[in-house]
């Protein structure tokens, strides 16, 4: 993902990230419609999933962060933060994204969707 295309988003400075842990973003995707995507560091990497936990909707990036992993804050739900994965078979999987730091900043890669910007 190191060359820029129409579905490459420059979301936010590395420093803002990790010192927040976690941060989200509006986008809208074509048959969906307006969600949430999630950037997450664990101290070492950038990763990207939904927002939102299929069991019970909760914010993921409300969750705790343990390693490469996100634990939901509604159930406790493991996901895989490079994959979407849900490790313990709670709930089903959730959309991951390619994230990658260009600079100082997190870029993702978030195909066919659109980035909301709130002013």
């Amino acid at each position: 993902m190191t060359t820029p295309s129409p579905d490459d988003f420059d979301l936010c400075d590395l420093e803002e990230l990790k010192q927040k842990g976690s941060l989200v973003f509006q986008f809208r995707a074509p048959g969906i419609g307006p969600h949430e995507i999630a950037l997450f560091w664990n101290g070492e990497n950038v990763y990207s999933l939904d927002n939102s936990c299929p069991h019970l909707f909760a914010a993921l990036a409300s969750g705790r962060i343990e390693g490469r992993t996100v634990i939901c804050p509604s159930h406790a739900a493991v996901f895989d933060l490079a994959t979407g994965e849900c490790l313990d078979r709670f709930a089903e999987d959730t959309e991951a994204y390619k994230a990658e730091v260009r600079g100082s900043r997190v870029w993702v890669h978030a195909p066919g969707e659109e980035h909301i910007i709130k002013s």
